[in-house]
């Protein structure tokens, strides 16, 4: 074999460990994809947690950042890391902060729900289960008169009203909740039941991921009449086939504001 002067070894060992590198990755992508069926599960390992302690980290986090979306997030993330360690222990879960305020004050997705999805995407791989999972919790959201959580050492004393606010979106959620409790939308009374709402939504998605790694599957949600109706001209294949909505309600009218 004619020997390899030293450019021809040089270009050799760069294909070579270009080679190398581009094979770990696809294999890091099949891992994480569903074009390997037999691969190993993620290192994200579940454990079930407890409701009632969930309930209260969220109640204590979401205080400490003023953050729904980091008290929901961070109180499952937290546990875990004391379960099971890394990569849990010191994940960056600071970084859901951004969802204060449905997404940095935008009034958009309630944080709470932001939260806990990204924690059921986070430790759930089956990505039917997974939309499930977050279908349920958003229905539950939505139709569940709250707050339900009553802390024991309350960061303001106040007997809140709970109410079903019908949306998913800060917004409709807080400002409906303060219209029926009579209070401003700024007053310590609100803060309060956005602080408990976040002990309720954390408490729910354990609730939720207890279930679905004991091999239960989710509840399949009901869109009701009024969504079905305008998904039948305004979904897929309908008519006019312009929006992508699980409910009416959580973007633009509600009872009170009908479909012209």
């Amino acid at each position: 074999m004619k020997p390899l002067n030293r450019r021809q070894l040089l270009q050799s060992l760069t294909l070579a460990s270009g080679a190398y590198g581009f094979g770990a990755l696809a294999a890091d992508i099949n891992l994480a994809g569903k074009s390997n069926p037999g691969a190993p599960a993620n290192s994200w390992t579940y454990l079930a947690l407890d409701c009632d302690r969930t309930a209260e980290l969220a109640y204590q986090c979401h205080n400490r950042m003023s953050s729904c979306m980091y008290g929901v997030f961070a109180s499952i993330i937290t546990q875990l890391g004391e379960k099971v360690g890394e990569p849990y222990r010191s994940f960056p879960c600071e970084m859901m902060v951004y969802g204060e305020g449905g997404v940095a004050g935008w009034g958009t997705l309630c944080g709470t729900l932001n939260g806990g999805a990204a924690a059921i995407s986070l430790l759930v791989r089956n990505e039917t289960e997974r939309k499930a999972l977050i279908d349920e919790l958003f229905s539950w959201y939505q139709n569940t008169s709250l707050p339900l959580y009553s802390p024991t050492q309350p960061f303001f004393k106040a007997d809140l009203p709970a109410v079903k606010t019908d949306s998913v979106l800060c917004h409709a959620s807080a400002s409906n909740w303060s219209k029926k409790a009579k209070v401003s939308f700024y007053s310590p009374e609100r803060k309060e039941r956005c602080t408990r709402l976040s002990a309720d939504t954390a408490r729910k998605t354990v609730e939720l991921l207890n279930s679905c790694f004991s091999g239960q599957s989710a509840k399949p949600i009901h869109l009701g009449e009024r969504t079905t109706g305008c998904l039948s001209c305004h979904g897929k294949g309908g008519s006019q086939a312009d929006v992508l909505i699980k409910s009416c309600n959580s973007c633009h009218f509600t009872d009170r504001q009908p479909h012209p």
